[in-house]
């Protein structure tokens, strides 16, 4: 069981669990996946409705609109206007707010950046790609450059930002913390020593992975005190054990806990038969555990070192 000295794991947990992200409350159900399977497709209606009016529209007032007509032309028509004014608003109106929002957010994902950058990137190629097409009367300058390559030239930016740079820093932290037999001297260091244990449990939230450390803390514990008592009768301690088995898996394995863990299936199905015993071994929770302690060492550590500014091995 948690000690008094551990109190920090269980007020982490309270907190997250009441007053961030309560359960049943508006922002646990925004972040869920069906929340954002229907933002996107509202997002997407208005946009999907003005593009069969346009083409309606066109089909009753030109009888010789062609489908096929290219972007120059298109532009010089009176059907462009509603898509520029899409655009207008995106960029006059929606962008600084983001800008607004964003300026105070520090996540340990630098998605921040990320999202700066993708927004930025996306502005200036549509820019960019307007001004070509509507002043390239002569077509010299689709000739060299077709106006589809900026599109390209996003995509490729923002795939180099996305992907190529944080493959660049995993494969950099690697070369500079390999594992050794299968171990990882420093981070097994953080998970022993209790303040920089309780340091990386609070930069968790951060990183929208508070879930795993919280259960290796609660599940490690757990085990320590079933391996306490294995060989004994029945006793109290051990009904309390045994309960709190069931808790755990409920706020992390279960498929509607509240701190829900990413850790295989057939791992998760073994627990609940396991825990379902009438005797639960102390060994119930160790596969989970080193799932975890794997995700967090891949995923986790790696930024926490960059906080930490040990990203070079030094200050350790």
């Amino acid at each position: 069981m948690l000690d008094s000295n551990n109190a920090h794991i269980n007020a982490t947990t309270e907190v997250l669990n009441r007053r961030m992200f309560p359960k049943g409350g508006w922002l646990r159900r925004l972040l869920t996946p069906q929340a954002h399977i229907i933002g996107i497709a509202v997002w997407m209606l208005p946009h999907i409705v003005l593009a069969i009016a346009l083409h309606y529209a066109l089909l009753k007032t030109q009888k010789d609109y062609d489908l096929t007509i290219v972007v120059a032309h298109c532009i010089d028509g009176w059907y462009w206007t509603p898509v520029l004014g899409i655009f207008i608003v995106y960029t006059v109106g929606v962008l600084p707010i983001i800008f607004y929002y964003l300026r105070g957010i520090k996540d340990a994902y630098d998605m921040r950046l990320e999202v700066l950058w993708d927004i930025c990137i996306g502005a200036i190629s549509t820019i960019a790609s307007l001004l070509s097409t509507e002043l390239d009367n002569n077509e010299s300058i689709s000739k060299v450059f077709p106006n589809q390559m900026w599109t390209a030239l996003m995509c490729i930016c923002m795939y180099f930002i996305s992907v190529v740079i944080p493959f660049r820093e995993k494969r950099r932290f690697q070369a500079l913390h390999p594992s050794k037999n299968g171990s990882f001297p420093v981070f097994e260091d953080i998970l022993n020593n209790y303040s920089l244990f309780r340091e990386f449990h609070a930069f968790s939230v951060r990183d929208f992975s508070v879930e795993n450390p919280s259960f290796y803390h609660r599940a490690n514990q757990w085990r320590i005190d079933m391996k306490r008592i294995e060989g004994t009768a029945y006793s109290p301690l051990r009904t309390k054990l045994h309960a709190e088995a069931h808790e755990i898996y409920e706020t992390f394995i279960s498929n509607h806990a509240d701190f829900e863990i990413n850790i295989k299936g057939e791992t998760s199905q073994r627990i609940y038969f396991d825990i379902s015993q009438t005797m639960i071994e102390s060994t119930v929770f160790d596969r989970a555990l080193l799932e975890v302690v794997d995700m967090m060492y891949q995923q986790t550590f790696p930024r926490f070192l960059r906080y930490k500014g040990w990203v070079n091995g030094n200050g350790y």
